[in-house]
């Protein structure tokens, strides 16, 4: 086999930029982020905080719900808990990450990355 990129990443001219998302999870998958077409993002770590006074399960998915690509799934969080999730997970350009708890409110997801520019 020929490896042959799809893309290339100058890592001397671009160095990552690591930035957050805070995203409150609804009861309904919906879009935590989607990467924009000239950045590649890798997450390092996520941290879920259950602020409810309920036990909720949460799911994050890489991609949407539908495409069934957990992360976490039905992962359950006692009240005022809080759990972190390292790890190395890519996201290329228009890809999404999405997330669903089983109550409409009190969940909390914070996403840390590093930002790659794409050339």
């Amino acid at each position: 086999r020929t490896w042959r990129p799809d893309y290339t990443v100058n890592v001397m001219a671009n160095q990552p930029t690591q930035s957050t998302v805070v995203y409150g999870v609804g009861i309904t998958a919906a879009t935590v982020f989607t990467v924009p077409a000239d950045e590649r993002w890798v997450v390092r770590h996520m941290r879920l905080y259950n602020q409810s006074a309920n036990t909720q399960s949460v799911a994050i998915f890489k991609g949407t719900a539908a495409a069934g690509l957990n992360i976490i799934s039905q992962k359950v969080m006692a009240p005022t808990t809080t759990i972190d999730i390292w790890g190395r997970y890519v996201f290329t350009a228009a890809q999404v990450m999405q997330a669903a708890a089983s109550v409409s409110t009190g969940m909390v997801l914070f996403v840390n990355y590093d930002k790659y520019t794409i050339v």
